[in-house]
């Protein structure tokens, strides 16, 4: 794990931001994820993960950002559920500074940071997607991303108000998740078969 204190921030579109922002910001969150893709990696495997599993896809598996062109065909309603999952990414990074500032490698920062960083990677590999594409894997991300969140707090024992509840990503917490058997990267970062 780091040994000193990282807090490079992904980006925070601004009430202001217009579409060829929203795009500029979307390429700094690629830049971001790209910045912790080792250490992200590294821990994951360190907690339990499969070694052939990667919290943050590397080479071309990870989106690259499309052109204005492409992008703008992308429905309203989509760009801005980018504009908002964006704006709670930062935030929740932001509450995970704030609340280990002094603990960075506390076991709950840990765990908040690659949530947080997983997140960014699902929204990257979400935000371009045109419409009628979308609507089959809009559930399937939400199912996947509500299994990640319990997974992981049950393998390290972090507690259920970090976890849901009103804070960042309580929207992951949905009822009746079940488990998915051919769920690779989730299933392996318990590095177990517990159901």
């Amino acid at each position: 794990m780091c040994d000193e204190v990282d807090v490079q921030s992904p980006p925070f579109p601004q009430s202001t931001t217009n579409v060829p922002k929203l795009l500029e910001c979307l390429s700094e969150l690629r830049g971001w994820v790209v910045y912790y893709q080792d250490w992200a990696n590294l821990t994951f495997h360190e907690i339990g993960g499969d070694a052939e599993i990667q919290i943050v896809p590397i080479g071309n598996q990870l989106p690259t950002i499309p052109t204005m062109q492409h992008f703008t065909l992308c429905g309203v309603a989509d760009m801005f559920n980018t504009y908002m999952l964006m704006r709670r990414i930062r935030e929740s990074w932001d509450k995970m500074i704030r609340t280990w500032e002094n603990d960075w490698e506390n076991k709950n920062a840990i765990v908040w940071r690659l949530r947080t960083i997983r997140m960014a990677v699902q929204l990257l590999n979400q935000a371009f997607i045109l419409p009628e594409h979308r609507e089959a894997k809009v559930d399937a991300f939400h199912k996947k991303m509500t299994r990640f969140s319990q997974k992981v707090a049950r393998k390290l024992g972090v507690p259920d108000e970090l976890m849901g509840g009103k804070d960042a990503f309580d929207f992951l917490n949905e009822e009746g998740a079940e488990d998915d058997d051919d769920d690779d990267l989730f299933s392996s970062l318990m590095g177990d078969d517990e159901e």
